[in-house]
């Protein structure tokens, strides 16, 4: 009797693979955009070109400004915006200036973390 060797193929069951993709929760408080205008709808520069890393930015709003409007984006989370020594700004499209200097303090607040934006405004007088 002869032997006789046979080369069999080898096969392996077939069995899909599952791929399961988490995205991390960003801890990214970074401002997208944030600008000011009077109620006129005239925009107020900063001194500081914006930028999300910048945290302090400070502009001269002109003497008969009594209020601005603040707009702000943020690349996640909530935003919280208050004024020193008046607390929080429940209507940010109409901030009340004073004479002298003005405090606004911006707070992006993304699932973790937060991050504190400061704008200091000068209403001569």
């Amino acid at each position: 009797m002869a032997n006789l060797d046979y080369m069999l193929p080898i096969v392996k069951p077939e069995a899909p693979y599952t791929l399961t993709v988490v995205r991390l929760v960003s801890s990214s408080a970074r401002l997208t955009a944030l600008s000011v205008s009077d109620l006129d709808d005239n925009p107020v520069n900063f001194q500081q070109t914006f930028d999300s890393d910048t945290l302090n930015y400070s502009a001269i709003v002109g003497e008969t400004t009594t209020y601005i409007a603040l707009s702000t984006e943020a690349e996640q989370g909530t935003i919280e915006i208050s004024q020193a020594g008046a607390g929080e700004i429940r209507n940010p499209d109409r901030i009340e200036m004073n004479i002298g200097l003005n405090r606004v303090l911006i707070q992006s607040r993304p699932r973790m973390g937060q991050r504190t934006h400061i704008i200091r405004y000068r209403l001569p007088g």
